[in-house]
């Protein structure tokens, strides 16, 4: 019988501890980072923090607004959601997150992401994106100093010029 009872409790604590909250659909994406003349960019070396994937109901009618996302690291090159989104038809786009001065920005200089995606949410499903392509500036040809020059080109990731 006490063989029983801590089979019982063991199999309890798996149970509660391994399961996760399924609120909604989830989303899974990979990134890859080039510069406008289709150069392999280091997160790094672009300053990029991170990559931000935003949704938003198609149902809603307004303009796309990133009020609701999940983050990651850019370096990982992928990344999953948790089981957040609502069901339904949803638009699906990504903005690159830059470090500047140890500050998460968004981007001022010039990057180009796809457009928006749509797919149908349904929960307790993942939709995957695949690989989005994320165009930024390159590194080795752009002056990311608010000082910069009216001719220098300004990276993706850089200060706002001086007034």
């Amino acid at each position: 019988m006490r063989a029983l009872i801590g089979v019982i409790v063991v199999l309890c604590v798996l149970a509660a501890t391994g399961c996760v909250q399924i609120e909604g659909g989830a989303v899974e994406l990979s990134w890859s980072i080039r510069d406008f003349d289709d150069n392999k960019v280091e997160c790094g070396d672009a300053d990029i923090e991170s990559i931000r994937i935003c949704w938003q109901a198609v149902s809603a009618g307004t303009p796309l607004e990133c009020r609701l996302f999940h983050s990651f690291d850019c370096l990982a090159s992928r990344g999953v959601s948790e089981f957040e989104i609502d069901e339904g038809e949803t638009a699906f786009f990504v903005q690159p997150r830059c470090n500047v001065g140890g500050t998460e920005l968004v981007p001022l200089g010039d990057y180009e992401v796809p457009s928006p995606i749509v797919r149908e949410v349904a929960v307790g499903k993942v939709v995957t994106l695949n690989q989005l392509l994320v165009l930024v500036t390159s590194p080795a040809s752009c002056n990311p100093s608010k000082d910069r020059g009216p001719t220098e080109v300004p990276c993706t990731c850089s200060e706002k010029p001086n007034p």
